[in-house]
């Protein structure tokens, strides 16, 4: 791929100007602790997932961003950098996952029918609970993951607008990938569309298998570049199986404009970078990484309490260091029956969202603009 790290100096030198609209001072020490943290490189040996996913460090702190304290302590606040004088900025995000259609919906009837029988049969009762939701949508005529407009008739209500990153599959990718869907769907093409010309963003959301293959990602986005009619900006990898450095430089080879990979695939979440401002690893690209702190789950009848008081806290220090706050919520967990209270979580997050006058809600394109116009 031929591509490379920015060295030390040079990445915490652009991240400082960003922040102070100059380059600071810091030790050579210095330096190289906040870019260790920024590129991760404690992950090239930690142990990983059944994924290939890296496991969270137990004795890790992500709960802060590291990053953005130690240079606030030695620096002071950054300066503001977004439009109207506003604190912070927040990005809403969905991975589209699931997909409606005729044949989808036979095989995941198939799938629930087996799972319910083989539940009784076990005596767990919580999990037939949950089936039977999802028979209860599927007796009213109703698709419990064609939700793609039922989403924008929610945001546009609630006025605002959010990044949609869909898969772009061909029909025997769903040999490996399994019930997903494929991008010559009708129904997907003609979300994608609506939500392009209505002014959501909409992203690639690259395949669980040959994530590191530059062939296989130049390969989806150009199928979902030809369906949206428009460069294809974003990406964020399904499962989030990535592997830094390498898929840094696979996305730059591949021209994104910026990556939303870097966080952790539960509800703790967290800053996984030590930042929660966006940056630019990757020597003579455009990439930007922009660091996101909190997904759902498909499940939060137990854990909505938990998770909102886990978005105040990461909203408040993101206002603090005058960062970009990143939520991933999934479009497939729209209906109680399927996902308990998860649309009820992100309508409590998206009104509180709206109220504060301090924030400014966007996309991370307009994120990346806005940032790209001020470096």
């Amino acid at each position: 791929m031929g591509q490379k790290l920015k060295s030390p100096s040079e990445l915490i030198s652009a991240v400082t100007k960003l922040r102070f609209s100059q380059p600071v001072s810091l030790s050579p020490e210095e330096q190289i602790k906040l870019y260790d943290r920024l590129v991760r490189r404690e992950e090239i040996s930690a142990p990983r997932d059944r994924h290939g996913r890296t496991i969270r460090g137990a004795q890790k702190d992500y709960e802060s961003p590291g990053v953005d304290e130690m240079l606030a302590l030695k620096f002071g606040e950054p300066l503001n950098p977004w439009p109207d004088n506003r604190r912070a900025a927040v990005c809403l995000t969905h991975d589209v996952d699931r997909g409606p259609g005729q044949l989808n919906c036979l095989v995941r009837d198939s799938w629930y029918g087996l799972k319910r029988v083989a539940a009784k049969m076990r005596g767990e009762n919580q999990i037939v609970a949950s089936v039977a939701g999802y028979f209860s949508l599927r007796k009213s005529h109703i698709d419990p993951y064609d939700n793609l407009q039922r989403w924008m008739e929610l945001e546009n209500s609630l006025g605002v607008r959010s990044a949609f990153y869909f898969m772009s599959l061909r029909m025997y990718h769903q040999l490996q990938e399994g019930n997903r869907y494929v991008i010559s769907n009708p129904a997907i093409r003609r979300a994608i569309r609506e939500m392009h010309d209505n002014k959501w963003e909409v992203g690639l959301h690259a395949r669980y298998y040959g994530p590191f293959s530059k062939r296989e990602l130049t390969d989806q986005t150009h199928r979902l570049s030809d369906v949206l009619g428009a460069e294809i900006a974003g990406v964020r990898n399904h499962y989030l199986r990535v592997s830094f450095p390498e898929t840094w430089f696979l996305e730059a080879d591949c021209s994104f404009h910026y990556s939303s990979n870097m966080g952790w695939a539960d509800l703790l979440g967290g800053f996984r970078s030590g930042t929660c401002w966006p940056y630019q690893p990757v020597a003579g690209s455009k990439l930007w990484e922009i660091p996101f702190q909190i997904m759902d789950s498909p499940d939060l009848s137990k854990g909505a309490e938990d998770l909102l008081e886990r978005f105040r806290n990461y909203l408040a220090l993101v206002k603090r260091h005058r960062g970009v706050l990143v939520l991933d919520f999934h479009s497939n967990y729209f209906f109680d029956e399927v996902a308990p209270r998860v649309n009820r979580v992100y309508r409590t997050i998206v009104e509180y969202l709206r109220n504060d006058p301090e924030l400014w809600i966007t996309t991370p394109l307009s994120v990346v603009r806005h940032l790209q116009a001020l470096a």
